[in-house]
């Protein structure tokens, strides 16, 4: 939880405890579904404000919110400013090199790693796209992240 909005949520929790108190009093239907939205707000607020993340929703264009870890988000960063610091020639020899490792991929794992860790799909997604099975995209990423290892490690 966010140190500096401590006192909001209390305030919203009290403010949630309330509306559901009200909700079980309340005795037109009419009342009941305001409330209930009422509820319903508070509690995506509440849920905002403790995980910094919008709840996942039941329907529309975003069906689903993927938390990321914020210490994973510093190290990101961190990479990224150091890459981004280097002089044209540094970052054309680190692209090179991650390609060249990337090339001693069969080119279907090096198709599914590259959806799957660079491009963020899932594994259902992938499988999806390129009209294979689940297990054998699951199959294909653990090829390739051995052999980044085991590679990786050799050096």
């Amino acid at each position: 939880m966010r140190p500096h909005l401590q006192d909001l949520i209390a305030e919203y929790r009290e403010s949630l405890r309330l509306a559901r108190r009200a909700w079980r009093l309340a005795e037109s239907p009419g009342d009941r579904e305001v409330i209930g939205g009422m509820i319903r707000d508070l509690q995506w607020t509440i849920t905002y404000m403790e995980t910094g993340y919008p709840p996942p929703e039941r329907w529309g264009p975003y069906p689903r919110v993927v938390p990321v870890d914020p210490a994973l988000l510093d190290r990101v960063r961190a990479v990224y400013c150091e890459f981004t610091d280097r002089g044209l020639g540094e970052r054309a020899a680190m692209r090179s090199a991650l390609w060249n490792e990337l090339n001693r991929l069969s080119p279907m794992e090096r198709e599914v790693f590259v959806l799957v860790v660079g491009e963020a799909f899932s594994e259902r997604e992938v499988a999806r796209m390129l009209k294979l099975s689940r297990r054998t995209v699951r199959t294909l990423l653990q090829r390739a992240r051995q052999k980044l290892v085991v590679d990786s490690l050799a050096m």
